[in-house]
């Protein structure tokens, strides 16, 4: 009777726990900025697993409505990776800086970017920070998060 109590004991304790599996957290911090009369919509997004920052990315955009087809062409002609990659630089992240790509849809130009987690250390956010370390963090910066 007690191997049959053990057994549902522990059938009940992995079921609970979800088997030791680490939960998986998305912390997506936004933040409205101004460069050149331009403004600009950032987004941090940040993958967790457990207490470990597993992935980080980034996602500027721009609203182009107000801009002609002309206007819109030479905005999407522009290399905006490298003048990103440049601000990054600026910051001790260039190194970081990868799989940038942009495009213009619907008048609406996005800029994705990851960074390469392994070129952060000794950054704010490094590979040990979890959910709340980053959010504070990135508060502090100005940021508004929300976990997903």
């Amino acid at each position: 009777m007690k191997k049959y109590l053990f057994i549902i004991g522990l059938s009940c304790l992995l079921v609970l726990t979800g088997c030791g599996k680490k939960e998986e957290k998305r912390l997506i911090c936004s933040q409205e900025e101004s460069y050149s009369g331009m403004k600009i919509n950032v987004d941090m997004i940040a993958d967790f697993k457990g207490d470990n920052l597993e992935a980080l990315g980034l996602k500027y955009t721009m609203d182009l409505s107000e801009y002609n087809d002309e206007q819109i062409k030479a905005v999407s002609d522009q290399d905006m990776c490298a003048s990103v990659k440049a601000s990054m630089s600026a910051s001790g992240l260039g190194e970081a800086f990868t799989n940038c790509k942009q495009g213009v849809n619907n008048k609406i130009l996005e800029i994705t970017a990851d960074f390469d987690l392994d070129k952060m250390v000794g950054d704010d956010l490094s590979k040990e920070t979890n959910v709340e370390e980053a959010t504070k963090e990135l508060e502090k910066q100005g940021y508004t998060c929300k976990v997903q």
